[in-house]
């Protein structure tokens, strides 16, 4: 396979994480648009032990709130939406929620005892959209290269010499190199 073919298989695959960027973002999104923000008190937090789906040992802070809703104190827990299978990554970030302080949160309207907390505009909620765009951009880069490096060479009209893409005027004949 040429360069050309190439950095389309590259691009496409550019696209297709640019859109699974996107749909991994829609929760957050839909979190920060469309659920209900208050102020919570952190009542109670533990990292429980979990397995993910492969089988390693996974990370997450289990947290537990009182919260206004509709008037009305609410207690409830969730887990975090960020996690880690390394416990060194996540011990200070669960660190952070001190116990008895408000922290704001933001529940579902429709079932408010689902909420999260953490939700906000910052790389670690939206951590894996971003990674995924970021491969996308490698993806883009590395396309755009092997396009770059894909072009035949410039040839000159009169004498049909290959001639450098910097040359103004054919080294053979004189001819004037056209910059298109």
């Amino acid at each position: 396979m040429t360069k050309r073919p190439w950095s389309w298989v590259f691009l496409f695959a550019a696209l297709l994480l640019t859109i699974t960027a996107f749909w991994q973002a829609r929760h957050q999104w839909t979190v920060l648009s469309r659920w209900t923000s208050v102020t919570g008190t952190l009542l109670r937090r533990d990292v429980p032990r979990n397995h993910d789906a492969d089988g390693s040992l996974y990370f997450q802070m289990k947290a537990a709130f009182r919260y206004p809703v509709d008037g009305k104190e609410r207690e409830s827990s969730s887990m975090s939406y960020f996690g880690s299978t390394d416990f060194g990554w996540i011990a200070p970030r669960v660190l952070a929620y001190n116990l008895g302080s408000q922290y704001p949160i933001h529940y579902d309207p429709a079932s408010p005892e689902v909420f999260e907390f953490g939700a906000g505009y910052n790389t670690l909620y939206f951590r894996t959209s971003l990674r995924y765009l970021w491969a996308s951009a490698v993806c883009v880069l590395l396309g755009l290269l092997l396009r770059r490096l894909s072009q035949a060479p410039r040839r000159c009209v009169q004498c049909r010499r290959t001639v450098r893409s910097f040359f103004r005027y054919c080294p053979d004949c004189g001819e004037s190199i056209s910059p298109a």
